[in-house]
């Protein structure tokens, strides 16, 4: 059903194009607006020890500390997790995590990540094309010199992630 364990993969768009476009998708969920919440918050999992994922991962808290990005009336607020120092599935449920951004991980099994958003009905989205294949629900490609933003069908309904029709026609679904 999931993929195993992958090789560090890189990121196609960078993170200033990529974070934008990502709270947009975002937005086109129809289940935000009836979160009972303040704030929505978004898990970016990375590897404190891979330099890649750990840059990707300070590129997003800047990202975040110089951009105020509300989504339905709710102020993003990112949470870091390294995902060789924790134990994610916990953290993720006790923090209350509405979604998680995938950094590209160094020999990490992409389907245990999967599993835990798909129990745990949080989005899951990254910035490396393979893992949409893989399950990850939504991610930002390139195509032609230009971003693109890939949906995995499967994984955003298990998620159970609303996504309106209008944001899917602009998509390449990844079945």
């Amino acid at each position: 059903m999931f993929s195993g364990t992958v090789l560090a993969q890189d990121i196609a768009v960078p993170i200033y194009l990529q974070a934008p476009l990502l709270i947009k998708v975002v937005s086109f969920d129809r289940n935000v607006a009836q979160l009972n919440a303040a704030k929505y918050k978004i898990g970016i999992i990375y590897q404190g020890r891979n330099r890649n994922s750990k840059n990707i991962k300070d590129e997003l808290e800047e990202f975040g500390r110089n951009t105020s990005v509300s989504v339905g009336g709710k102020k993003i607020e990112f949470v870091f997790y390294d995902v060789d120092k924790t134990d994610l599935s916990e953290l993720l449920a006790a923090n209350r995590v509405n979604a998680v951004y995938v950094t590209p991980l160094r020999a990490y099994d992409i389907g245990y990540i999967v599993e835990i958003t798909r129990a745990n009905k949080i989005l899951s989205m990254s910035g490396v094309e393979d893992y949409v294949e893989k399950g990850v629900s939504v991610g930002i490609g390139l195509s032609s010199d230009k971003p693109i933003i890939l949906i995995n069908a499967e994984g955003y309904k298990n998620e159970g992630v609303n996504f309106s029709s209008q944001l899917l026609k602009l998509c390449k679904i990844v079945e």
